[in-house]
């Protein structure tokens, strides 16, 4: 294996230059500095990492927790963390936690033993993650900043989706089609993120005043697995007045209910309209097309590495050392993207196929 002292040797040079000029060191001369390079790369040097970090200080990794690697939402925010992070010649160490706060904390103590430099964490549970782990982090001189809705106890800045914002834009869309009825499915349970966006659904219903009552909660941690759709369709069209529109908590939910519908005869949006939350790639494909509103995951992702690497920068400085820090979040704005499964709502009367 090369070492850095084959290195100096080839090049005549001392140790010390060659890892200045390695590190881009303005005191090496650039013929000098170029000449070193070429023979690392010629030899497939590569520095020692670990070592570099002993005397550093820094890691140059980035720990990621995510509650899982099959949601295409938090796939899509990875996407945005792991090339922001690449490009400013950092790692990226990713840990999924299943919702667990077991996993949760024992992922912050791994990269505690990591000496990471900082972390991105997302938990989407309703609680908390504990104030001790937070402050352990801190104490280990490792910056966090959260990438979904928790709250980290007013502790860490945050980058996350508007969820206000995104309700308000879905609910105007189709009141401005003239829908006075809408519908909304959410998952029942622990997240957080449906939580808050049931409130802001009924606060932005609200806000044209419009009834908030046709809720349905159901239970479906994956809705693409097999769920009694064709039930919690019926249960939809039991509100009264019979809505004219369907809000889903994202496109996965959207999807089966659209084909629920168009199996059991209704025609979509002729009978009733449908929207999502999302953007997922499989959305313009359906029949009809769903309109949807996008996230913009990969902004959010690039967006907490950028804040991220400011906070491990401020943390270095002395000077700011010990000045007092108040979390704020920093909301990316969504964007409706308008296809073909909402249009204004039907002038007949609709006829639900199973009550005929």
């Amino acid at each position: 294996m090369t070492s850095l002292r084959k290195i100096a040797e080839l090049a005549g040079v001392s140790r010390m230059t060659v890892s200045r000029a390695l590190n881009n060191h303005p005191h090496v001369r650039p013929e000098m500095a170029e000449r070193i390079r070429e023979l690392a790369e010629i030899c497939h040097y590569r520095p020692n990492r670990l070592t570099q970090s002993l005397f550093s200080g820094k890691s140059q990794t980035i720990g990621c927790v995510v509650p899982s690697l099959d949601s295409t939402y938090f796939d899509r925010i990875l996407n945005g963390v792991v090339e922001t992070a690449y490009a400013q010649s950092y790692q990226v160490m990713i840990i999924q936690t299943h919702q667990n706060m077991q996993l949760v904390r024992a992922a912050l103590q791994a990269f505690v033993d990591r000496r990471v430099d900082g972390v991105l964490l997302a938990h989407a549970m309703m609680f908390d993650v504990p104030s001790r782990s937070l402050l352990e982090l801190r104490s280990n001189g490792i910056s966090a900043l959260s990438i979904d809705a928790s709250s980290m106890h007013g502790m860490v800045d945050a980058v996350r989706t508007d969820e206000k914002g995104q309700a308000q834009l879905a609910v105007d869309h189709l009141y401005q089609q003239g829908h006075r009825r809408i519908a909304c499915l959410m998952p029942k349970g622990d997240h957080r993120q449906s939580s808050m966006r049931t409130l802001a659904l009924r606060d932005a219903l609200e806000r044209r005043q419009l009834p908030a009552d046709a809720l349905l909660e159901v239970n479906a941690h994956n809705p693409l697995e097999a769920m009694p759709w064709g039930e919690w369709m019926r249960a939809l069209f039991a509100f009264v007045p019979t809505p004219t529109a369907v809000i889903c908590f994202n496109d996965e939910f959207a999807a089966p209910l659209l084909r629920e519908m168009v199996l059991a005869g209704l025609h979509v949006p002729q009978d009733v309209s449908v929207l999502g939350f999302g953007n997922l790639c499989y959305g313009p494909f359906l029949v009809p097309a769903l309109t949807t509103v996008e996230q913009h995951p990969e902004k959010i992702g690039q967006l907490a590495v950028e804040r991220l690497l400011e906070i491990i920068e401020q943390a270095a400085d002395p000077m700011e050392e010990d000045r007092p820090h108040k979390a704020h979040a920093l909301l990316v704005p969504p964007t409706l993207i308008e296809r073909e499964s909402c249009m204004p709502p039907p002038k007949h009367k609709v006829v639900l196929p199973w009550a005929r």
